[in-house]
């Protein structure tokens, strides 16, 4: 097996435009890359082991290449362990790698982080062997990681992560959706964390306690996307807008917006944003806002009022790649 002396691979943030948790129980949601990205370097390994270091964290660790049942790992290095040592099974391979991570994308924040750091993993270490992987082979690897982070995840954010650009997504059925790369999108951070495997667990003891009254609204944020879908195609960014805070005000209703977030969807929508919303599970993390380019300075200089930090962004067409 030929390796090269470092391989440096890449993968896009998402940004869930609408269809949160409803995608979770089999319905459609708008997912979109985003141009903030996560960089994986891997390199050989002498030792016959496994070296993660990740800046974003500042952890560094040795690991076997073999996973033992006793050992006990550190929560934010294991999804990167797990991409790891499943893409050497695969790939039947034995031997150590260095695996260098740097992400820009904030944690815990809805952004698909631990998917585009997963992702990368994936092609750094199958590119540093030689092997080209499927694109289908990347996610599913990838998304073994992301259980290990989210529990009962959908296999959204590997999905967009490994693909970009714009994609319904439908567990099970990916649709590519055309887009424009200069629509500007604004983040929102809260700064604050939260679990994406617990905001589902919290929606589904809701669903289970009062579905006839949660299913409805699910299947309302499921037909959003799909009208969604048509208006981002068409770039009516204004009907979009709309529909985004629709679906904010239904995914207020699941109970998983706060404080935090509404203080920067409402900061982002008096400074002249088409539509803004939580993005992802909620309890914390992001908001996303759509607005005219000459409108974005002045959404994040709201946004920073309302005590947040803002990226500036777009979409993205370039999924996972060699840098």
């Amino acid at each position: 097996m030929i390796s090269m002396e470092e391989v440096t691979a890449s993968a896009p943030g998402k940004c869930i435009l609408t269809g949160e948790h409803s995608v979770v129980y089999g319905l459609p949601a708008l997912a979109v890359a985003i141009d903030i990205r996560a960089k994986v370097t891997v390199k050989s390994y002498e030792n016959g082991a496994t070296l993660i270091h990740a800046k974003q964290f500042n952890k560094k660790v040795c690991l076997p290449l073999k996973p033992d049942r006793n050992l006990t790992i550190d929560k934010d290095l294991q999804p990167i362990y797990v991409s790891v040592v499943k893409t050497l099974e695969f790939l039947k391979i034995k031997d150590g790698v260095e695996v260098l991570i740097d992400s820009s994308l904030p944690e815990a924040s809805g952004l698909g982080s631990s998917a585009a750091v997963s992702v990368a993993t994936v092609k750094a270490v199958s590119e540093f062997f030689g092997i080209h992987l499927k694109e289908s082979e990347i996610s599913t690897l990838s998304f073994e990681s992301e259980k290990i982070v989210h529990g009962s995840p959908s296999g959204i954010d590997n999905t967009v992560s490994v693909y970009g650009g714009g994609i319904l997504f439908k567990r099970g059925r990916i649709l590519k959706v055309k887009t424009s790369n200069n629509i500007p999108l604004i983040i929102g951070d809260t700064l604050k964390k939260r679990s994406t495997g617990g905001m589902v667990s919290k929606v589904r003891e809701n669903y289970l306690k009062y579905t006839a009254i949660f299913k409805p609204i699910l299947a309302a944020i499921g037909k959003i996307s799909l009208q969604a879908k048509k208006f981002l195609e068409a770039s009516d960014f204004h009907k979009l807008g709309e529909l985004m805070n629709i679906n904010q005000a239904l995914l207020e209703s699941l109970g998983v917006s706060s404080i935090e977030l509404e203080k920067l969807v409402y900061a982002a929508r008096e400074a002249g944003a088409y539509g803004a919303k939580l993005t992802g599970a909620g309890g914390g993390g992001c908001i996303v806002a759509l607005a005219p380019l000459a409108r974005c300075q002045n959404i994040a200089s709201k946004i920073i009022e309302a005590g947040g930090k803002p990226y500036i962004t777009r979409i993205t067409d370039t999924g996972v790649k060699i840098e």
